[in-house]
């Protein structure tokens, strides 16, 4: 999956051209679909330099792909990390296998 190169660096690069520090992504297997599809998760974190004192730390973004119809469809799920009311591992895991292609 070309997924750490894509999103997370766009989101990561400063005015002068250079990027943020970001993570390896990592990946996993799931299902989507009330568990009928298989899915690839995978995800990156950035982290944030020289941003307001009011931003978060880090940010993981993950990207979740599966086909429907033999088409591919990628979900991304952009997550604050850091702050007080971040959305807990498992509360992502919940959104990524609640996914329901039509």
């Amino acid at each position: 999956m070309l997924f750490r190169s894509q999103w997370a660096t766009v989101a990561g690069t400063k005015d002068d051209g250079s990027v943020m520090p970001l993570s390896s992504a990592s990946e996993s297997r799931t299902s989507v679909g009330g568990g009928t599809i298989p899915a690839t998760v995978a995800t990156t974190t950035l982290t944030l330099q020289d941003q307001p004192s009011c931003a978060a730390p880090r940010i993981d973004f993950t990207a979740v792909s599966f086909e429907v119809g033999g088409q591919p469809v990628i979900f991304v799920l952009y997550l604050d990390r850091g702050v007080a009311d971040e959305v807990t591992a498992s509360d992502r895991d919940a959104i990524i296998t609640s996914l329901r292609p039509v």
